[in-house]
């Protein structure tokens, strides 16, 4: 695949993979790039699509180790973080990014990676 820039849309994020249909990725809405939240209280947020059979949500430390991965049902576009997940983060970085599937489980758009700091 191979990593492209385009101008920033409500479809797309500035930086998204080039696929043979074309620029595809999911939108992440919040916490944004950078973002402080309080480490109780994360919410993720990102634009549903009507085509989707599953979402994907993934939350690593900044090493990539996975501590967080959920899967959502379409139509869904939100997801209140479990209060362990602040225990896991081994410096309060933690990246995130959502997936979206189709009924045949071949993943179809994936967001970037986003970075979120934790406050405790």
């Amino acid at each position: 695949m191979q990593v492209l820039r385009s101008r920033p849309s409500f479809l797309c994020l500035p930086y998204c993979f080039q696929n043979p249909a074309g620029l595809e990725c999911a939108t992440l809405l919040s916490p944004a790039e950078n973002e402080e939240w309080p480490a109780d209280a994360i919410e993720f947020n990102w634009s549903a699509s009507t085509s989707a059979a599953l979402y994907k949500l993934e939350v690593t430390n900044d090493d990539g180790s996975t501590i967080l991965s959920a899967l959502l049902p379409p139509g869904i576009g939100n997801y209140r973080a479990p209060s362990w997940l602040k225990e896991r983060s081994t410096n309060g970085r933690l990246r995130w990014r959502v997936s979206e599937f189709e009924e045949t489980g071949k993943a179809v758009r994936e967001s970037n990676w986003r970075v979120l700091k934790l406050i405790r």
